[in-house]
């Protein structure tokens, strides 16, 4: 009985995590990222952000990531959960997912 209770609260702090990405956005401009459910805006130079996303049995996201002022200046990037996504650049954007620590 002790054994079944342990375990049942084990389960119930696994369930609780959400999926996230840190997103920093280094670029001198703003952008806009979207990706399944979810979709805001990050401003130029602004601190990291934690964002969550939908619990779900992927093992990553696909994002698109553009600037909100030019469009065309487009990052599409697939990336693991629990990591930092990083968009830089003046001219053309470019964007990085790597591990945060």
């Amino acid at each position: 009985m002790i054994l079944t209770l342990s375990l049942a609260g084990a389960g119930s702090t696994q369930a609780a995590e959400q999926p996230w990405l840190l997103f920093e956005n280094v670029s001198a401009h703003d952008v806009k990222v979207v990706g399944p459910g979810r979709a805001f805006i990050l401003k130029a130079g602004a601190p990291a952000e934690r964002v969550t996303f939908e619990a779900n049995d992927s093992l990553g996201i696909d994002l698109n990531i553009w600037w909100k002022n030019n469009p065309r200046e487009l990052c599409q990037i697939s990336t693991p959960w629990s990591r930092r996504v990083r968009i830089a650049g003046r001219h053309t954007i470019v964007c990085l997912s790597n591990d945060p620590s």
